[in-house]
């Protein structure tokens, strides 16, 4: 999981009070020294995130990453452009 999704499921976390802003400095702590797992590794491993909810957080996080680089394909200038295709103008 890259950072970027880790920090939006830390976030989605804390908003559904999965768990708590001291267990998250707590492990943010754990963390910054050695950064070779993620923190909702951290979380999980000290029991403050349980398997389940960590599962649906994690489709959360995929649906909206997906989300998100699917809107800035279709906002790309390219796509914004009006095309010709037959007799039809198509955008």
């Amino acid at each position: 999981m890259s950072g970027e999704s880790d920090l939006i499921l830390v976030l989605l976390g804390l908003q559904m009070n999965s768990f708590t802003k001291e267990q998250v400095v707590e492990c943010g702590a754990i963390w910054a020294q050695d950064r070779s797992k993620s923190l909702s590794d951290i979380l999980e491993k000290k029991g403050y995130l349980k398997k389940g909810i960590r599962a649906a957080l994690d489709a959360l996080v995929d649906d909206r990453v997906l989300s998100a680089s699917l809107h800035d394909v279709i906002s790309h200038p390219r796509y914004l452009q009006p095309r010709r295709m037959g007799p039809y103008l198509y955008f």
